[in-house]
């Protein structure tokens, strides 16, 4: 096995795969320290057909294990609508339990524009305010490796974003402040 080692998302695939795009902020091998602040993409393939796509982005609300019931209608809506523009869905939305929830899993297919139909996974996953999308895609021939790489990278990525630390000044009796700053994370 591999490793894609960065920020804001880590993974191991398989060695035989092509680490194909890299954003220039991060490492692969070693994590040494490399942080992206917004939008990021990673891609390992066997080739053009045949990859998967790691993509991590400021989502535009944090979404939480405790709050995901609340939300999830608006953000499957959100991107089955996308989905269903690009494709046809195959199965879909599955909720996530485990170490990757709160995610949301859709199978969908797509022209590859070379003539084939592509099969993907879509896993989306939520970590505060940023989401991670998980894109599997492969044409019949490249399933099984496809889906046991996705397997393997699904298993084992580790997402390090970290929110930022937002100032809270304290109130106190008759909306004056008390001089006490305080930090909390969003």
């Amino acid at each position: 096995m591999a490793s894609y080692q960065g920020r804001p998302v880590s993974f191991r695939y398989p060695a035989d795969w092509l680490l194909a795009a890299v954003p220039s902020e991060a490492t692969t091998g070693s994590d040494d320290g490399a942080s992206i602040s917004s939008s990021s993409r990673v891609i390992v393939q066997v080739d053009e057909l045949n990859r998967v796509v790691v993509s991590g982005f400021p989502g535009g609300r944090v979404v939480t294990k405790e709050n995901f019931e609340q939300v999830r209608e608006g953000i499957q809506a959100q991107i089955q609508l996308g989905i269903e523009g690009a494709g046809a869905v195959l199965s879909g939305p599955d909720v996530l339990d485990g170490p990757l929830s709160p995610a949301l899993r859709w199978v969908y297919t797509t022209p590859s524009g070379f003539g084939y139909v592509l099969t993907n996974s879509l896993t989306v996953v939520f970590r505060g305010g940023r989401e991670y999308v998980i894109r599997c895609s492969h044409i019949p021939i490249g399933a099984d490796v496809i889906d046991r790489g996705c397997a393997e990278i699904l298993r084992t990525a580790e997402f390090t974003y970290q929110a930022p630390l937002v100032h809270v000044p304290p109130v106190g009796l008759g909306g004056k402040t008390t001089g006490i700053p305080s930090q909390r994370r969003l």
